[in-house]
């Protein structure tokens, strides 16, 4: 099978404001599989509300919902364990992972 090119991705939609036809190409790694490369390993996640958690990442679906460990929440007054958490996709505004993915194979 030929490799494709951005050209063979091209929608079967209607043309922009612009004129110009709209391309689609594929994103090779989406979000959700980037966040799964960092399964176990802790995070640092930046809530919509300024609120801190920070975790063992061990799981992430569709919608980023996140299933943190051993989570810490901080604000600005205090720091509290609270265990296993869900948080909401849409109420995460970042995570970060100080070690990345390195530790992952791609």
């Amino acid at each position: 099978m030929a490799e494709k090119t951005p050209s063979d991705f091209k929608a079967p939609c209607p043309e922009n404001a612009k004129g110009r036809a709209r391309v689609v190409r594929p994103m090779a790694d989406g979000p959700t599989y980037v966040v799964e490369r960092l399964l176990q390993q802790r995070v640092t996640l930046e809530l919509k509300d300024s609120r801190t958690l920070t975790g063992k990442l061990l799981g992430v679906d569709e919608h980023m919902n996140v299933v943190l460990d051993d989570a810490e929440e901080r604000t600005s007054e205090v720091t509290r364990h609270l265990g296993r958490v869900i948080l909401r996709g849409s109420n995460v505004v970042t995570l970060n992972a100080p070690q990345g993915a390195a530790g992952k194979p791609s």
